[in-house]
């Protein structure tokens, strides 16, 4: 039955109707839910009320445990527990209802009955993600509908996380991971054995321009929420798994295999992308190295190949402009040629020590603007490595002004901005940024003064 009386403080905060609305469609899922859109929708309303409101959250779990409380028809009960677990990992309850929270969970899942099996695999899911939602805190976002499916059937959510390679891997996943978690779970599928340094990255509708990285400590569930949100206003949200700061050598782990395949593909990415100082002898020889990773000795195919690719798509954005693409492609063709012989490993290995030329090679490129210097370009990259952040005329191998972690005394970003303060209190210059990835600047600049910190104190 429906309670109309609360006795959660939901009437001296002028939400009884929102409890008695909420009561009703708890009742309503019990009694008629279906493995379809429809009742998950049911589910996502009433967790929304709960997250959005957060005086109605004892309220819907003393509901549950009243609906879930020596109920004879197990199959509505069962359901019942697919909500309990589904708030569980949402959101807690409060300090003083969490031990008959407990209580209730635990009564259940030492019941024995042979037809209270279900019950009890629900109480202990539940159980699970109550104990993760007290470590990792709560939902920031309403769950996603393929989040409450996953709940509701208590199966893992099919995740696709891609690699800069184009491939996608599927792991099954519960939503209440944090990203660093899904990292490893990614880094054990592809066999990495060292995940250190790699983040996932969120891209939307293709645009590596706006990319952001996932904090840590950040659910999955949130993202998944985002990204089905995005997708229904038509857009296209991807989750790339992907390299984002470096050790002191930046090439002391590619001797691994699977490490020497993401790094390569990295700096293929960040030189189609425009990321990494390339002259056009280089682009040449790095689109022949390519070549002969994808084709090896295959001189035709690789010839049909090129006729058929635009010229940004075979030397990156910088030099399809400045090239004629006739010879162009006949430049690299004889670049082809002469790799004959070289195998798979050795060219991606070759690919890198090209890449590796650069001094700052490791760093994080983000293209920014600047008004407040006049003897400076308005348009630079900042470059942010292990030790200093980089101001650099875009394409340019050395730096115009650099400014070491030790002598950085604050900084910040914003979705539209970033800045730093340098010097000491006497003697201090703001720098301002005009960018969209304010915050990812700050991001990585506060992974490497944390390391600086770090090693300061030992």
């Amino acid at each position: 039955a429906v309670v109309s009386t609360q006795s959660t403080g939901v009437e001296e905060g002028g939400l009884s109707k929102d409890a008695v609305s909420m009561a009703q469609l708890v009742v309503k899922y019990m009694s008629e839910a279906k493995a379809d859109a429809e009742s998950t929708d049911w589910m996502r309303q009433i967790l929304d009320l709960a997250i959005k409101k957060p005086k109605l959250r004892n309220e819907l779990f003393c509901q549950l445990i009243k609906q879930t409380t020596q109920n004879p028809n197990i199959e509505n009960c069962c359901r019942g527990w697919q909500l309990m677990a589904a708030a569980a990992g949402s959101f807690l309850p409060t300090k003083e209802l969490a031990p008959y929270l407990r209580t209730h969970i635990q009564i259940v899942m030492s019941s024995g009955g042979a037809d209270e099996k279900s019950l009890r695999d629900y109480a202990s899911y539940a159980s699970i993600r109550l104990q993760r939602t007290v470590v990792y805190g709560p939902h920031k976002e309403t769950p996603s509908m393929g989040e409450l499916l996953s709940i509701a059937t208590r199966r893992p959510f099919p995740l696709r996380v891609l690699t800069l390679d184009g491939k996608a891997k599927a792991i099954g996943l519960d939503p209440t991971l944090t990203a660093r978690e899904v990292c490893r779970k990614v880094a054990t599928k592809i066999e990495l054995r060292d995940f250190r340094g790699f983040a996932l990255y969120e891209i939307f509708n293709d645009n590596w321009d706006e990319e952001k990285s996932l904090a840590d400590s950040e659910l999955l569930g949130d993202v998944l929420q985002r990204h089905e949100e995005a997708e229904r206003k038509g857009s296209k949200a991807q989750l790339y798994f992907k390299r984002k700061t470096w050790p002191e050598n930046p090439n002391q782990d590619i001797r691994d295999s699977v490490m020497l395949d993401l790094m390569y593909y990295q700096a293929l990415h960040d030189v189609m992308n425009d990321k990494v100082p390339v002259s056009e002898k280089d682009a040449t020889d790095l689109a022949a190295l390519h070549m002969q990773v994808v084709w090896g000795d295959q001189r035709d195919a690789v010839r049909g190949q090129l006729l058929t690719q635009n010229l940004e798509e075979i030397v990156g954005k910088r030099w399809a402009s400045k090239l004629q693409q006739t010879k162009a492609i006949e430049d690299v063709v004889l670049a082809h040629n002469a790799l004959t012989g070289t195998k798979t490993e050795e060219a991606k290995a070759k690919y890198l020590a090209v890449i590796r030329k650069w001094a700052l090679y490791g760093s994080s490129v983000f293209n920014v603007r600047q008004t407040s210097r006049p003897t400076l370009p308005k348009d630079l990259w900042l470059a942010v490595s292990l030790d200093a952040v980089h101001l650099l005329k875009p394409g340019d191998l050395e730096p115009v002004l650099s400014f070491k972690h030790e002598a950085t005394a604050n900084y910040g970003g914003s979705s539209s901005s970033f800045f730093m303060m340098t010097g000491n209190l006497m003697n201090s210059q703001k720098h301002v940024f005009n960018t969209k990835q304010g915050n990812e600047i700050a991001n990585v600049l506060s992974i490497y003064m944390a390391e600086i910190n770090s090693k300061q104190k030992k």
